[in-house]
């Protein structure tokens, strides 16, 4: 998270589910805000297309919206929302059957309050398993 030019950051894992066009991750583990007492843990919802860039490399634009949840001792809300862009870089791994390995590269950036420059950001790595039905 990010506050004009203070930063905090947390890790943690993620989960994340995609169908078509619409992809969900859901941040559980909190981040605190640099500037007061409080911290949110948040869910993405997402749209974009899947861009092939070969029969096994992709990449995936994607806008839609952060959902927060704040806690702390001083929060100012207890849930907002606020726009939130992504893009993943994934390769395909052909499995046994019908199965899919997919090391996957994932940015998402959201905008808390533009007054302040308040965002939020996430980076991180992640496998994905698939299978055809």
């Amino acid at each position: 998270m990010s506050v004009g030019g203070q930063s905090a950051s947390a890790t943690g894992v993620t989960h994340h589910a995609a169908l078509g066009i619409l992809e969900a991750e859901l941040q559980p583990f909190s981040v605190a805000n640099p500037d007061r007492a409080e911290q949110f843990w948040s869910l993405y919802v997402l749209i974009g297309p899947r861009i092939r860039l070969s029969k096994a490399l992709y990449i995936r634009p994607s806008v839609g919206l952060q959902f927060r949840s704040w806690s702390g001792p001083n929060p100012v809300t207890s849930n907002d929302q606020g726009l939130a862009i992504g893009v993943l870089a994934a390769y395909q791994v052909p499995l046994a059957g019908s199965w899919t390995l997919t090391p996957q590269a994932v940015g998402r950036w959201a905008l808390i309050e533009n007054e302040g420059s308040v965002t939020a950001r996430l980076l991180g790595v992640r496998v994905q398993f698939s299978r055809k039905l």
